[in-house]
């Protein structure tokens, strides 16, 4: 046993260095000598070759399939969803719809532009001139706050009455704080 456990000791200072760099967005927790260096995208901000092209007054509403997995009654998100187009009243609206989305298309005016993409909603934003993302609790939101692309991003929250199944409220309630925290404005009904 003795052995087993000096070879182990020997093979991880051998190849774990005594400190390692980590490359990310995200705030990690570290360890001892680690350290994180943050990545800004800035190559891929500059060489996106999946950017969409956006104008400046646009606002990108990204979907969510709440409607479709039974979450939200689908009265409920349309009425969000004419919050968020009535108060971006004049401007150029974008949609994109989550890949499990299906409704989408009923809900919203002819104006409101859907873009159809097999990539992520990232990668179309990475580089773009959008200042306004909006939506729900998307992961997309808290990634593009992260990533910094764009100047303002608003997570559109739907109150616990709004649930059809019983929802987690303390899971929620710290989604909600963890958006806050990245600097993502929230708005409830």
């Amino acid at each position: 046993m003795f052995f087993l456990r000096e070879f182990f000791l020997a093979v991880t200072r051998r190849w774990f260095p005594p400190a390692l760099t980590y490359f990310s967005v995200y705030q990690l927790p570290l360890k001892g000598n680690d350290s994180i260096v943050f990545n800004e995208y800035a190559f891929f901000k500059n060489n996106n070759p999946y950017r969409y092209s956006f104008s400046p007054d646009s606002v990108v509403i990204i979907g969510q399939p709440y409607v479709e997995l039974k979450i939200i009654a689908q009265q409920s998100y349309a009425a969000m969803l004419n919050k968020i187009l009535e108060e971006n009243t004049g401007k150029n609206l974008h949609y994109l719809p989550h890949p499990l989305e299906t409704l989408y298309s009923s809900l919203l005016p002819s104006d409101v532009r859907i873009i159809q993409s097999q990539y992520p909603v990232e990668m179309l934003l990475l580089g773009s001139d959008v200042i306004t993302i909006t939506g729900f609790n998307s992961s997309a939101l808290y990634n593009a706050a992260k990533m910094k692309l764009c100047r303002q991003i608003i997570s559109y929250a739907f109150r616990p009455e709004h649930y059809i199944a019983e929802q987690n409220t303390e899971a929620n309630d710290r989604l909600i704080r963890t958006f806050r925290e990245a600097g993502i404005e929230i708005r409830c009904e």
